[in-house]
């Protein structure tokens, strides 16, 4: 079924923030601009954005219902967020209240409309990096991916998506440095109307400073704090961390039969040739974390793939994602045999580009595209990645190029075999000021896993 959505925001000073083609300031810790709003050209918001009262005035009681059910979770039943007093912050924690900002989006199931959703998020560009020395979050790699689904095709096993809902809510703050949030007064007065008890802490000015427990959407180091809680969980149960990538997880039960769970973030993909073992997994994860919904069958949708379980093993078709870049681009595409001219690095000028932002969005959008399935179109991608600060009408030109590649190859799929992995090949590659300004090198690798191709369906 297909999800579609519109999103509005309340930002903490409970105003509309611009939906014109102004831009929205990056906040500094150091508080050097308070309250002045400036726009900085590196931001831009691709969202309509309203305010929540605008939002009511507009969309009626689901969005008081949406805004209800996204605060009751927070301060009930997940006990996320903690009201404290004005009064009772030092000067430090003071400096660390940082924004919050509610977003409402419309959820549609095959093209109807289900319901109005709320969430609130921490406006983490307040928050002071310098502080936080780790706060990157690791993912599968893609090629672990790939490898895990050759074996997966090799071995016989079946596979299992889990989605936890809320991901983030499932983890602790950590206890080294605490986090403060202000609620604007339209969501202190809802929260007061709803959860009588916090109203004592709302100041003279309506609105309503809380503590944070659980890493909030928003937060810097959400996604770190989410990792080290599922992986620490995993390892309770006897996973261990595989030796390439921090992001498989590994175990063998007493039968010597293999399970290995793949994690990107709230997406996690479960490998293993026994149902019971699967379930197993999906069990733990369910009594842990309690929202978790899950997908299973000869037919997955992964990280933008569609992945197929057939009768040689397993294709992966990346179609849908395809279907969804060349919507979003939004206009008529020449079909091209290749993805790129011999003429790629040569700068021909052109007018600047109108469109900016839009560019930048369809360079990011094909270059998961090339790490995830389709490694070939990486030359012109990672070219383009270059010029996105400043693209022309030329460079327009070579990313239509490989858009019209797309248009005409995007049923190819490629394929996984139950032929047994007999040889690992590696080529690498380098070239050394290649760029025009002279900066930097190309570094180019490439691995070959015999019986692993592509496979061609025009």
């Amino acid at each position: 079924m297909e999800e579609q959505e519109n999103v509005f925001q309340s930002d903490s000073t409970g105003s509309s923030v611009p939906t014109d083609d102004r831009k929205i300031p990056v906040r500094r810790t150091t508080r050097e601009n308070a309250g002045v709003r400036r726009y900085d050209d590196d931001y831009q918001w691709n969202l309509m954005n309203l305010s929540v009262r605008a939002a009511v005035r507009n969309f009626g009681n689901m969005v008081l219902d949406a805004c209800k059910a996204e605060l009751v979770q927070l301060f009930i039943e997940k006990k996320a967020l903690v009201p404290v007093k004005w009064e009772n912050l030092n000067e430090t924690q003071k400096k660390k209240v940082v924004r919050s900002h509610m977003f409402l989006r419309e959820k549609f199931e095959d093209g109807k409309f289900i319901k109005m959703k709320g969430r609130i998020v921490a406006d983490g560009r307040m928050q002071d990096r310098s502080i936080y020395t780790d706060y990157s979050s690791p993912t599968a790699k893609s090629r672990s991916v790939m490898t895990c689904l050759k074996l997966a095709a090799v071995q016989g096993w079946d596979l299992l998506k889990v989605d936890v809902g809320g991901v983030f809510l499932c983890a602790l703050i950590d206890d080294s440095e605490e986090v403060f949030m202000q609620l604007d007064k339209s969501l202190s007065t809802m929260a007061k109307d709803w959860i009588p008890e916090v109203g004592k802490f709302i100041r003279d000015d309506g609105k309503l400073i809380i503590r944070v427990d659980k890493a909030m959407y928003g937060l810097i180091q959400s996604a770190k704090l989410w990792y080290n809680e599922l992986t620490k969980f995993l390892k309770e149960n006897g996973f261990k961390v595989g030796p390439s990538d921090e992001c498989i997880m590994m175990k063998h039960t007493t039968g010597q039969e293999a399970i290995v769970v793949i994690l990107y973030v709230d997406d996690i993909l479960i490998l293993s040739k026994s149902d019971t073992n699967r379930k197993w997994v999906k069990d733990i994860l369910e009594r842990r974390y309690e929202k978790v919904m899950v997908t299973e069958g000869k037919c997955l949708l992964y990280l933008g793939m569609t992945v197929i379980k057939t009768a040689e093993g397993y294709e992966v078709s990346m179609k849908s994602y395809i279907d969804d870049i060349l919507e979003h681009y939004g206009k008529k595409l020449r079909e091209y045999v290749t993805p790129t001219k011999p003429n790629l690095f040569k700068l021909g000028g052109g007018k600047p580009v109108v469109e900016k932002a839009k560019f930048h969005s369809m360079v990011a959008k094909l270059l998961y595209l090339g790490k995830q399935g389709r490694p070939y179109i990486l030359l012109p991608v990672q070219f383009l990645c270059t010029r996105v600060k400043a693209p022309t009408t030329d460079d327009e030109r070579k990313l239509e190029q490989v858009l019209g590649h797309l248009q005409l190859t995007k049923a190819w799929s490629k394929v996984f075999d139950k032929s047994k992995i007999e040889r690992v090949s590696t080529y690498i590659d380098a070239s050394f000021a290649i760029h025009p300004d002279g900066k930097s090198q190309s570094v180019g690798t490439h691995w070959y896993m015999k019986h692993a191709e592509s496979k061609r369906l025009l």
